[in-house]
């Protein structure tokens, strides 16, 4: 079944399984996109992933939250999306925009000048603390994604992926631990879903029905006071009534640790967010991808029995970029060990850095 082509909305895609999004760190540090990107893809298209989702791009130049990370923030940048998107149609591939907004949770040596964020909440990760956005500056960053939609339309991708997870400033919207707002954009459920909610309503009029819009998208946050899985599923239910074509399921803001676990050892440890797709599955018609710690054939196998119409993986691709090849051939689980150093390296361009001794 991994091997059996599928569709979202009207795309058909070859077979089930998907490059997730993952920082290239290949850009200039103005965010152009470079030969190396271009050659990073290309290549990434040739090893026979069915579905390719970039890194994810800044909608706003103050939501730059990585390393060379690539922007979508104004029109000059389609000529080189242009590039990368022909590069992987050279090939049967198909390949997504991932789209972004680094709100509070950008690191103070990445950052360029006070962050901004629903709340002014520390950063997690070192303790700065953002600038809360004001009503005009939230209706500003909802038309910026949109308008990035649009221009990753025009640049020839299959698709757009708004990143409303993994603690970045969609996520920090839909979470109460982030979003102490007493306006139209905070506290009652339906006020902190509103961000999502209109950047996903304006791109479907501008994009029209047939054109793939996703999330990556998380049912609950890993911390105290945030996200919880029923409220989540309210959002998700709504997005799919409202015709969003897929859901990769992941995970929310942690204030613990990073949202992928380290050292997967076997397989009862894969699939972490596997409860959340379930539970998910019962209540939406929509796409539902998983990822998180999937290693093994055996899992993914299963996980498309139990609910999943694709499978989501990351760090596996960053260590064995032909994975796909290597499944076909038999091979029985990724070579991946989930040290995370592909992660956690961020000046560092994205690659498996195991046995670099590092």
């Amino acid at each position: 079944m991994m091997f059996t082509p599928t569709k979202i909305n009207q795309l058909e895609i070859k077979n089930r399984l998907v490059r997730s999004g993952t920082g290239e760190r290949l850009a200039t540090d103005q965010g152009s996109i470079t030969k190396e990107l271009i050659d990073f893809y290309a290549d990434l298209a040739c090893k026979d992933i069915g579905l390719i989702i970039t890194g994810h791009a800044y909608v706003q130049k103050n939501g730059k939250c990585g390393y060379r990370m690539a922007a979508i923030d104004k029109d000059q940048t389609i000529a080189g999306w242009k590039k990368v998107a022909k590069a992987v149609h050279e090939t049967d591939s198909k390949i997504f925009i991932q789209l972004d907004h680094g709100g509070g949770q950008i690191a103070e040596d990445i950052m360029e000048e006070q962050t901004v964020a629903p709340s002014p909440v520390k950063n997690y990760n070192d303790g700065a603390m953002p600038r809360q956005l004001s009503h005009e500056e939230i209706e500003e960053l909802v038309s910026a994604f949109i308008k990035a939609a649009v221009r990753g339309a025009k640049a020839g991708f299959d698709g757009v992926q708004f990143l409303a997870a993994q603690g970045y400033l969609i996520n920090q919207f839909m979470s109460p631990y982030f979003n102490k707002r007493t306006d139209k954009w905070g506290g009652p459920l339906e006020n902190r879903f509103r961000f999502l909610k209109e950047i996903y309503q304006g791109a479907r009029q501008e994009l029209g029905k047939e054109y793939p819009l996703t999330a990556k998208f998380c049912l609950a946050d890993i911390t105290e006071g945030g996200l919880k899985p029923s409220e989540g599923l309210k959002m998700a239910k709504e997005l799919d009534k409202a015709g969003l074509d897929a859901f990769e399921v992941s995970g929310g803001a942690s204030i613990q640790a990073l949202n992928s676990v380290r050292y997967v050892k076997n397989e009862k440890d894969e699939a972490y967010y596997l409860p959340h797709l379930k539970r998910m599955r019962r209540h939406v018609k929509a796409n539902l991808m998983l990822v998180g710690g999937i290693q093994s054939r055996s899992v993914m196998e299963n996980l498309l029995k139990q609910g999943a119409d694709m499978v989501s993986m990351c760090r596996p691709f960053v260590c064995e970029p032909d994975l796909v090849a290597r499944l076909k051939r038999g091979q029985k689980k990724s070579k991946c060990i989930c040290c995370n150093k592909c992660l956690t390296y961020y000046k560092k361009p994205t690659k498996c850095y195991k046995s670099d001794g590092i």
